[in-house]
Parts: C-alpha cells; structure tokens; sequence
C-alpha cells in the first residue's frame, strides 16, 4: 500500500502540472492562430477592395471603348461603307466585353446585368443603324442614323452603364 501511496505523490503533482502547462500552451496557440486568421482575413478584404477598384476601372474603360463616337475613331477608315463600318463596331464591342468577362467575379451581379444590357443594347442600335441604310451608305449616314436612335432614347445605354459603375464604386 506504501509503493502504490509513493507513486500517487509523484504523479498526481507531475499529472497536475502536465494539464496546466498543456491547458495554457493551448490557449496561448489557439489566440495565436486567431490573431494570425484575423490578420490573413484583413489583407484578403483589402486585397479584395483593390481588385474590385481595379474591375470598376476596366469595366468603365470598357463603356469609354465602345462608345459608338470612340469606336468610329478606332475604326474608321476611307475604304469602309456604313455597314462594314457597323460590323467593325459590333465585332469591337464584343472582343471588348469578352476581353472584361472575367470583371464580373467583382463587382455585383445587378451592376454586370447592367453592363451586359447595355453592351446588347449598343449592339442592337447600331445592327439597327445599319439596317435602316442601304449598303452603298457612307459612315455619315450609319453615324446620322445612330444619332436618331440616341435622340430619341437621351442617353446612351453605356453612359447609364458608367453611371452604375460610378454608383457602385461610391457605394463600395
């Protein structure tokens, strides 16, 4: 009964300090990896911030760029008809909006519902300028055709996408 009396001694002391310094080394590891979590969680959302900036950046280029009066610039030359214009300028949008697809991962779902109203739309009213010529029209006559479309909406579909993107940006 003595030997069995000698061991408790020992290791009821050697238990009890086993349990404290493994109860505190694993409150002092789990605090450690919650500030670490924390800090890994504040870079991710600020990282996150800088992508969305920069998606609202491109998306706004994309509007500048296919802006029909942009694009005319970009692509206009002696040689092209008002249709083959048109179809330069419906081929542009498209590689641009196809270039910006991967924006949509950032910025809300209404805002690239937007974007992609607006792109179609851009779309339609310049197939429907082109429709409305004959097919020995200059540029002047697709661009004057455009210009009643826009007269008779106000605005251009993709000023209403910029003006959504600015809103976002200033909401974010």
């Amino acid at each position: 009964m003595d030997t069995i009396f000698e061991v408790l001694k020992i290791t009821l002391p050697a238990a009890i300090v086993y349990f404290t310094v493994y109860s505190l080394w694993k409150s002092y590891l789990s605090a450690q990896l919650q500030m670490e979590h924390q800090k890994n969680n504040a870079i991710t959302s600020r990282d996150k911030a800088q992508l969305k900036v920069q998606a609202l950046e491109r998306l706004l280029m994309f509007c500048e760029r296919a802006n029909p009066y942009q694009l005319r610039m970009r692509l206009s030359t002696p040689d092209l008809n008002g249709k083959a214009l048109a179809m330069s300028m419906i081929m542009a949008i498209q590689q641009e909006f196809e270039h910006n697809i991967s924006q949509q991962l950032y910025v809300s779902e209404t805002l690239w519902k937007i974007l992609t109203t607006a792109k179609n739309q851009m779309v339609e009213i310049i197939a429907g300028a082109a429709e409305s010529i004959s097919s020995q029209s200059d540029q002047a006559e697709l661009f004057n055709a455009m210009d009643q479309v826009f007269e008779k909406t106000g605005i251009l579909p993709l000023d209403k996408a910029k003006t959504a993107i600015i809103g976002e940006y200033n909401g974010a």
